[in-house]
């Protein structure tokens, strides 16, 4: 079900370009930083099953932050579409990676402190998005604000170190699907034959659709493209 949620995001994506079929268009492929908050590699509702601790209550222990979530990377490709002169629409399908963020699991039985398991995560968020961009300025340095709407695919791995078996790891993954939004701002340097792009963005991937206990996953974006 939800790998065909994607394939009618990428259609609805592909659709929109085809409406630039008699209006100008570029394209462009963007890499850089990918700046998380500690929930990006949240996990906690699907350990609860993996460890199987206190399983009739809906809270089962702490998970204590040991090493928060490193800086990762983001890939992308960008289409724009004039709408008018100082007006794009701007299209974005990308990957951002997130590598391992480690936790400690302290058990929620009364008089226990230590730790049950040693939990490591790793997150992936595939964001395609439409959105606007505004130009500020326009001539050698074009420089804009933008905005957007996503839809984000987003999937988690974790291995599970329990404490009475350190040398057997328990790896499991999911993936949810959500809706978010970006807002940032840009600059493109115009050399004729192509643009050099800056963007700064944040971004929340989970805004609607959240479950649970689930927390807001933000993160923000540093990328440098080229645009043909």
């Amino acid at each position: 079900m939800k790998m065909k949620k994607i394939i009618i995001a990428i259609n609805l994506f592909f659709l929109l370009g085809a409406f630039a079929y008699s209006k100008p268009m570029s394209i462009g492929f963007t890499a850089g930083l990918a700046l998380p908050n500690n929930d990006v590699s949240q996990f906690y509702h699907q350990v609860r099953d993996s460890l199987r601790v206190d399983s009739n209550t809906t809270t089962v222990g702490r998970y204590l932050l040991d090493k928060a979530t490193s800086v990762g990377y983001i890939l992308g490709i960008k289409g724009r579409i004039e709408l008018a002169e100082r007006f794009d629409l701007a299209l974005g399908i990308g990957l951002a990676r997130f590598n391992e963020a480690q936790y400690n699991f302290i058990p929620a039985t009364i008089g226990i402190d230590t730790s049950l398991a040693k939990i490591q995560s790793t997150s992936n968020i595939v964001p395609i998005s439409v959105g606007i961009n505004a130009y500020l300025l326009k001539s050698f340095i074009n420089l804009y604000a933008t905005g957007d709407v996503s839809y984000n695919y987003i999937s988690y791995s974790y291995d599970i170190v329990l404490k009475n078996k350190p040398g057997i790891p328990i790896t499991n993954s999911d993936n949810d699907s959500r809706l978010g939004y970006g807002f940032g701002a840009g600059v493109d340097f115009d050399l004729s034959l192509f643009k050099i792009n800056v963007e700064a963005k944040f971004n929340v991937a989970n805004i609607i659709g959240r479950s649970g206990d689930e927390q807001q996953k933000k993160y923000g974006t540093l990328t440098l493209g080229i645009i043909f």
